[in-house]
C-alpha cells in the first residue's frame, strides 16, 4: 500500500525536481516508510511507500536491468507468489519477494497485457523507455484510486488530488458540472471530480500516453458477465463458499501486524470467521461503540469475537465527531454527504495503532443487495409493470439525493440557466445500458457497485485509512466474486423481502443465525437530529459561508431547508451534503 505520483511530458521538458518532491510529500500520510521516485527529461514516477510485503526489498521504484521499463504501484497484488513462480519458470525470475517486482518482470515478458492476471487492488505506473511511453492502469473495480490532470502538454497523476496540485497544470477551480452531478448522488461520481480539469482514471481502465496521442481502454468488463439460471441453491452456495475463503486467504499475504474491522454485520464477521480459519492465532479485531443503541453494534461485535476467539478491541467514542469533518474532508480532496467516514476514521485510528493492514466487508452490499433501499425500491407495486426505461429513471430517482427541481431551485438564477440541461441520469444511464441483459435487481446492483461503489464506498476506508497509514483489504471484491455474483440472478440476493438471501443462507453455518440474519445498522451517527437541536447553530453558521464563496448555490434557498429540516421535514442528507461542500471550499 502506497501513493504514487509522477507526470510525462510530451514536449520532453521537465518540472522541478522541488515539483516532484512537493507532489510526493503531499501524500506522505499514505506512504510515510520510504520515498522513491524516478526521473529523466520529460518524466519522473514517484512513490510513497507504506511497507508491507518484503519490507527491506520492496523500496520502488523498479527498475529493469536495462534501464528502459520503470514501475510503481499504489496497491497489493495478491496472487504475487503464484504469479512469481510462473514467472521463473519462464525465465524471468524475481529477486525481491515484492509484488511490485512482479509487475515489472510481468511487463518484461507480455508487456500490458498482463493486467488480467493480476487479483489485488491497484493503481499503477509503468514508463516504457523504448516506446517513450508512459502506462496508467487502475484495478478492475477501483479499490485504488488514480487522478489525472493534462493540460495538452504535460500530463500528471496520482493517488489523491492533493498530489497533483503542486504540478499547476490546471487552475484550482470548481466544476460547476462537477457540483451539479455531486448534488444529485451525495459524491462526486467518476470520472468528474469537484476540480475543474482533474479527472479520475476509470477503474478497469488502462491509459497510455506518448508525444503523439493519449489512448484509454477498458481492460475488464463486469458487465461482459452473463447471467446464469436453471441451478441449484447448492451450487450457487459451495462456489460462494470456496470464492470467499479463498479471496480471504490470500489476503492474509502479509509481513507486517494485521487485523479486520468487525461489526458484528454478517459482512466482517464472515470475513473474521474465515481469517480464523486460516491462522495459528486470534485474529485481531477492532470496533468502536456508541452510548446511543440505535448507532452501536459493539454488542454484536462481542457476540463474533467470542465465536471466532479474536483478540477483541473495543472503544466507546463519543458520538460527536463533527470536529473531524474538516480532516475527512481534506484527506478525500471531494466533499461527501456520507457523515460514516468520521467513524471509519476513528476505527482506523484505533486499529493503526496496533497493525498495518485491516480486512473489511466492503463490496457485499453492492453484490448482494445488503441495502435496505433495495428491500424497499423492489417491494414497490408499480415497480413490476414499469417499462425498461421508466424502470431505469424510477431507480435513479430513488437514489438521489436532490431531484432534478430541488437542485434547480437550489442555484442562483445564473446559475440554474447554465445548468438547466444538465442532466444528472446522464451519468447513470450508460452504465444501466451495459447490463440490459440483466434482471432488474442485478442492473441496480451494477450501477451502485459502478458509481456509488467506487464514488463513495471504497472513498471511505481508502482515504479513512491512510489518512493514519492503515491499508484495508476488501475480500468480496476480489475479480472472481465479482463475476460470481453477476452470473447469480438476482432473485437469489433479494426474495421475499430477505437481502441477502442465497449469501446468508451460504455463511449461516460459519457465523451463526443470530449474526446472519441480525437487522442491517448503518455505521453512523444521529446527524439530523443534532441538526434540529443541539446543532442548529453550527448547520446555520455552515451554510452562511457558502455565500462567501463563488458556488452556483444561493444561500437564501440553504436557509430555507434548514428552516424546512428544523420544521419536521427530513433534509438530513441534503444539509450534511451542503456542510460538507462548505468544509470543501475551505480546506482544499
Amino acid at each position: 500500500m502506497c501513493g504514487i505520483f509522477g507526470y510525462f511530458d510530451r514536449r520532453g521538458a521537465s518540472l522541478a525536481p522541488d515539483t516532484i518532491a512537493a507532489m510526493g510529500q503531499a501524500i506522505r500520510h499514505r506512504g510515510p516508510d520510504d520515498r522513491g521516485i524516478f526521473s529523466a527529461p520529460g518524466i519522473a514516477l514517484g512513490n510513497q511507500r507504506l511497507s508491507i510485503i518484503d519490507i527491506a526489498g520492496g523500496h520502488q521504484p523498479f527498475v529493469s536491468d536495462d534501464g528502459q521499463i520503470v514501475v510503481v504501484q499504489n496497491g497489493e497484488i495478491f496472487n504475487h507468489i503464484e504469479l512469481a513462480a510462473e514467472l521463473a519458470q519462464r525465465g524471468y525470475p524475481c529477486r525481491s519477494h515484492s509484488d511490485t517486482e512482479v509487475l515489472l518482470r510481468l511487463y518484461e515478458a507480455e508487456g500490458i497485457g498482463f493486467l488480467s492476471k493480476l487479483n489485488g487492488m491497484f493503481a499503477i505506473a509503468i514508463y516504457d523507455a523504448r516506446e517513450q511511453a508512459l502506462y496508467l492502469a487502475r484495478d478492475r473495480i477501483g479499490v485504488k484510486p488514480l487522478y489525472l490532470a493534462d493540460n495538452g502538454a504535460t500530463l500528471a497523476f496520482g493517488s489523491e488530488i492533493k498530489a497533483l496540485l503542486p504540478a499547476a497544470l490546471v487552475p484550482r477551480a470548481l466544476d460547476e458540472t462537477a457540483l451539479h452531478h455531486y448534488l444529485a448522488f451525495n459524491y462526486v461520481p467518476a470520472p468528474h471530480t469537484m476540480y475543474r480539469g482533474v479527472r479520475h482514471l476509470m477503474p478497469g481502465h488502462v491509459m497510455r500516453i506518448d508525444a503523439r496521442a493519449t489512448t484509454v481502454r477498458r481492460w475488464w468488463d463486469l458487465a461482459s458477465v452473463q447471467p446464469l439460471h436453471g441451478r441449484a441453491e447448492g451450487e450457487w452456495i459451495e462456489e460462494f463458499n470456496a470464492i470467499i475463503d479463498d479471496a480471504v486467504r490470500l489476503r492474509l499475504r502479509c509481513d507486517v501486524p494485521f487485523g479486520a474491522f468487525l461489526s458484528g454485520g454478517v459482512d466482517s464477521s464472515t470475513v473474521v470467521g474465515l481469517m480464523a480459519r486460516h491462522m495459528d492465532e486470534p485474529v485481531k479485531t477492532f470496533c468502536i461503540g456508541f452510548d446511543d443503541p440505535r448507532y452501536d453494534e459493539s454488542a454484536f461485535a462481542q457476540v463474533a469475537a467470542s465465536r471466532f476467539g479474536t483478540r477483541h478491541q473495543m472503544e466507546k467514542v463519543a458520538p460527536d465527531m463533527l470536529a473531524l469533518w474538516p480532516l475527512a474532508t481534506w484527506h478525500c480532496d471531494q466533499p461527501h454527504g456520507d457523515i460514516s467516514f468520521l467513524p471509519t476514521y476513528k476505527v482506523s485510528q484505533m486499529a493503526a495503532r496496533e497493525v498495518k493492514v485491516v480486512l473489511t466487508g466492503d463490496g457485499a452490499d453492492e453484490l448482494f443487495a445488503g441495502y435496505d433501499k433495495y428491500q424497499a425500491f423492489f417491494a414497490r407495486a408499480d415497480v413490476g409493470g414499469l417499462s425498461d426505461a421508466a424502470f431505469q429513471r424510477a431507480y435513479f430517482d430513488s437514489i438521489s439525493l436532490f431531484a432534478p427541481a430541488a437542485r434547480q431551485q437550489l442555484y442562483r438564477p445564473a446559475a440554474a440557466a447554465r445548468l438547466a440541461a444538465c442532466d444528472s441520469f446522464e451519468v447513470a444511464r450508460p452504465w444501466l445500458a451495459e447490463v440490459a441483459h440483466q434482471d432488474r435487481i442485478n442492473q441496480a446492483l451494477y450501477l451502485d457497485m459502478q458509481l456509488l461503489l467506487s464514488g463513495n464506498n471504497l472513498v471511505k476506508p481508502d482515504r479513512m485509512g491512510m489518512a493514519v497509514s492503515l491499508e484495508a483489504r476488501t475480500p468480496f471484491l476480489d475479480y472472481r466474486m465479482m463475476e460470481f455474483a453477476f452470473r447469480m440472478p438476482g432473485q437469489l440476493k433479494l426474495r421475499e423481502g430477505v437481502t441477502k438471501y442465497l449469501y446468508k443462507k451460504a455463511v449461516q453455518p460459519l457465523i451463526g443465525e443470530q449474526l446472519a440474519y441480525r437487522r442491517k445498522q448503518m455505521f453512523t451517527v444521529p446527524v439530523g437530529e443534532w441538526l434540529r437541536g443541539e446543532k442548529r447553530a453550527f448547520c446555520a453558521e455552515r451554510l452562511e459561508r457558502l455565500a462567501g464563496f463563488d458556488t452556483p448555490i444561493d444561500p437564501d434557498r440553504t436557509r430555507a431547508l434548514l428552516a424546512e429540516h428544523c420544521a419536521g421535514a427530513d433534509r438530513t442528507r441534503e444539509l450534511r451534503s451542503l456542510i460538507s461542500l462548505t468544509y470543501w471550499l475551505e480546506t482544499c
